[in-house]
């Protein structure tokens, strides 16, 4: 293509830009609104929130061991730093219940993607793969 053909069909050029922008843009909506689309971006904010959720509850195991050391030491602890300590668990603890809930939440989401966007057949596969049930413990029953 030289100058000569670009001055003469210009409108022809920025059309075809424009248009395939338009396409782009397009395929981009129906690939987010697409069965799988929709199940990659539930299950992206589950990831996301189980992260949030171990994080939050490492928190708050560490602010309970802190606690629970400080506890055993009262009698060399400020009474300050031990008030300190308490409020930080309770912190830490209704921090994790948030980050519990949030993760029940898009397990439901996830949930719902799956039974309205995928057909009946599918379900149990896709429950058994995206949505493990918590592990139970295997072991016999032990004192």
């Amino acid at each position: 293509m030289n100058a000569e053909q670009l001055q003469t069909h210009w409108a022809l050029v920025l059309a075809s830009a424009a248009g395939l922008l338009l396409l782009v843009l397009a395929a981009r909506h129906f690939m987010r609104t697409s069965a799988r689309g929709q199940l990659r971006r539930t299950r992206k904010v589950l990831k996301r929130e189980r992260g949030r959720l171990r994080k939050a509850t490492a928190v708050a195991d560490k602010a309970e061991r802190r606690t629970t050391h400080l506890r055993q030491h009262v009698d060399r602890v400020k009474p300050r730093v031990l008030q300190e300590s308490s409020e930080a668990l309770a912190d830490a603890k209704a921090l994790a219940k948030i980050a519990g809930d949030r993760m029940l939440v898009a397990e439901n989401h996830l949930r719902r993607v799956i039974l309205e966007e995928f057909p009946p057949t599918q379900h149990e596969k896709l429950r058994s793969r995206y949505l493990p049930e918590a592990r139970r413990d295997r072991k016999p029953f032990t004192f």
